[in-house]
């Protein structure tokens, strides 16, 4: 068994990820779409002459005093998603010794991972006594929301709670129409529907160039995403990205108009969403990140009820794990961090007033 730098085909490495369980964001493709944003991607492959055990998609961040940082999202993908089986965990630590040679060459603070794995019976403790530690911050959501695809439409609307079917129907009956696309005036209006949506929030949002570039790799040069578009009157009142790869669908993100909310597009447009999810060959669609508990008190709360009337099971996940190359620097890279997401929020808040 040994470590290698991936050097197939954009196919080939993508065929891995989707049959063992993994997700666009190991893709080929992601690594090209965040060298467009700062970063660098490294693929490593750990196999023997018969058998490809583990892929991972490395990036790496440049910071400030020619330190960086690795990650890689969701990753890495283990051969049939299986944490606890042998072969795979061996292959683990062959990988880790690839990474290590890459984190000395640019002088990592550390590696974050954060595979898309349930955290039950997850072997964290073996995790830990390779170094890892549950890190204190999650980039991905660590608690998601699923719907199961494999049963039936008739099924799926039977699970939903009363007022999300009552919902559909009605935004149906009021004449909303959803329609795919992944063109530029479909980019446009579904940009402007969340970015209205964020400002009324007041939360933060990506530029439009990122999703300019996101379209361009996930839309125009493969097919692994697509935007959604409600219209009432034909003008789009709702709209909502998302992104496809083997058994799994993901709603990225949306946003809606403040004027006719009252025909309930947001409601029909994930419908519409999780049947061509379901065209597509996906076995669940993942609501992504809902609160904890059922509390009025957590910002949160409302988003969480939203999902909730779809009947998704709720899902812990493992989260984020950090091995730390050098313990001091990250530390005050952190705090760093920290103060400039906080000044971030801050700013997101003035700008929305």
């Amino acid at each position: 068994m040994r470590v290698e730098e991936y050097s197939g085909t954009k196919d080939q490495w993508n065929t891995f990820i989707a049959e063992n369980g993994g997700w666009a964001n190991q893709s080929y493709e992601w690594g090209e779409f965040r060298t467009d944003r700062g970063w660098s991607p490294i693929r490593l492959i750990v196999k023997d002459d018969q058998t490809v055990y583990l892929q991972i998609l490395v990036l790496t961040k440049p910071l400030p005093g020619g330190f960086s940082l690795l990650y890689a999202p969701e990753g890495p993908i283990v051969r049939k998603g299986d944490w606890k089986d042998a072969k795979n965990q061996a292959a683990f630590k062959e990988m880790l010794s690839g990474v290590k040679a890459h984190a000395k060459k640019h002088r990592a603070i550390l590696l974050k991972i954060d595979p898309h794995v349930e955290a039950e019976g997850f072997p964290g403790d073996w995790l830990k006594r390779l170094g890892f530690h549950d890190s204190p911050e999650d980039i991905q959501p660590a608690y998601v929301a699923q719907v199961d695809l494999t049963k039936s439409e008739d099924e799926i609307l039977a699970g939903m709670k009363q007022k999300g079917r009552y919902n559909i129907r009605y935004a149906t009956k009021k004449g909303v129409t959803v329609t795919k696309g992944t063109s530029e005036q479909d980019l446009k209006d579904w940009y402007e529907l969340t970015k209205a949506s964020a400002q009324r929030q007041g939360i933060t949002y990506r530029s439009f160039e990122y999703f300019k570039d996101f379209r361009k790799h996930f839309m125009v040069n493969s097919d692994l995403a697509c935007f959604m578009i409600a219209r009432y009157n034909g003008t789009p009142v709702s709209a909502t990205l998302l992104m496809f790869m083997g058994s799994r669908a993901d709603y990225l993100y949306g946003g809606s108009s403040d004027q006719d909310r009252n025909v309930f597009a947001s409601y029909l447009i994930q419908w519409e969403g999780m049947k061509e999810a379901k065209r597509r060959g996906c076995t669940f669609y993942n609501l992504t990140g809902i609160a904890h508990a059922d509390d009025p008190k957590n910002p949160w709360y409302g988003l969480r009820q939203f999902k909730l009337k779809f009947g998704p099971e709720e899902v812990a996940l493992v989260g984020a794990w950090d091995l730390i190359y050098k313990s001091k620097t990250n530390f005050l890279f952190t705090k760093a961090e920290r103060a400039r997401r906080g000044f971030a929020k801050l700013i997101g808040k003035v700008r929305s007033r």
